[in-house]
């Protein structure tokens, strides 16, 4: 297999995922509308070939990358863990994403490849602290898994040395299958969300959205919203968050076992060679990015980040789709 063909999972209800190797990204999904045709519900560059091309600027949006070791942002120029520093290349005062060492910048391994009923890829990736910012000499495997009228998405990692550890998928949907979201449907299982500063760090405070623009406790449209790129804090039960096209009947549910749901909605996506010409509109996508608080290695009253040599981290999103 050439390093930028697309690894191709078909189920046998006809859905079909298209993955790769660089970044271990989504690149296609295809799922039925409520007339039974196949749509592509990823917004994505036009040729795979060019995701892992700078000259093409798709690494700074991360798309359908496996984002890592910590996704998010982390302030003060780095972390302390273990009572040792770590400075951590920074702009606009944090880090976003883990920077250029990020999971999504780099080609993983593919370690297996099932075309049973339940077809699935696996795939690892090794760092050492030697090599890159971030603290660890770790083993990250993700497995995705297409069944049930569902993606799943399952990270796991061991680490030798303490480490933080926060990853996320960073696919961006669309499920009209369109060149906008207008008129989609948004719905967020979140009575908080974490307040931010002018560049987005978290300060520590959880604003209730009730009466806010951020309250998306029933399903509505966000046209006029300003462009969300905000961390809700989950309710233990039910899904996580859900898309829905009026216009295809199709409807994108995430569904995690993480604390916190990052809802990005770039406004457009200027400069960029993507399928049918998205860049040119407003709203062309949604990212549902389960994982845990961003700015967590700095905040002490957020979940912990820490991960330490004999645990096994374990992050599961599951991307369930159907039609209404």
């Amino acid at each position: 297999m050439e390093e930028n063909n697309p690894i191709v999972l078909q189920h046998k209800d006809g859905v079909q995922l298209e993955l790769l190797a660089y970044g271990a990204s989504v690149y296609r999904l295809l799922v039925p509308d409520r007339k039974g045709r196949l749509v592509d519900v990823v917004v994505g560059p036009k040729d795979a070939k060019t995701l892992s091309d700078p000259a093409f600027g798709f690494s700074i949006w991360c798309m359908g990358s496996s984002v890592g070791p910590f996704a998010g942002r982390v302030s003060g120029g780095g972390f302390e863990l273990m009572g040792n520093k770590y400075p951590l290349t920074s702009i606009n005062g944090s880090c976003l994403h883990s920077g250029a060492d990020g999971w999504q910048n780099r080609r993983w391994k593919i370690e297996e490849i099932s075309d049973a009923d339940i077809p699935f890829v696996r795939m690892s990736l090794s760092a050492d602290q030697k090599e890159f910012e971030f603290p660890g000499k770790y083993t990250a495997e993700v497995t995705y898994r297409l069944e049930n009228s569902a993606v799943k998405i399952d990270y796991r990692v061991t680490t030798e040395l303490p480490m933080i550890i926060n990853p996320t998928n960073h696919t961006y949907f669309n499920p009209g299958g369109s060149i906008s979201l207008k008129g989609c449907q948004l719905k967020i299982n979140a009575s908080t969300y974490l307040e931010t500063d002018q560049n987005l760090i978290p300060t520590g405070n959880k604003l209730e959205v009730t009466d806010t623009p951020f309250d998306f406790q029933k399903k509505r449209t966000f046209e006029g919203h300003p462009v969300l790129d905000s961390c809700f804090v989950l309710e233990e039960e039910g899904a996580a968050g859900e898309i829905y096209s009026p216009d295809t009947g199709i409807f994108i549910q995430a569904e995690t076992n993480q604390p916190g749901l990052v809802v990005f909605t770039p406004k457009k996506l200027n400069g960029l060679q993507l399928k049918d010409q998205m860049e040119t509109v407003a709203f062309p996508a949604i990212c549902l990015e389960c994982q845990n608080f961003p700015d967590a290695p700095n905040q002490k009253a957020f979940p912990s980040s820490v991960l330490l040599p004999g645990q096994c981290y374990h992050n599961e999103i599951i991307y369930r789709f159907g039609i209404r």
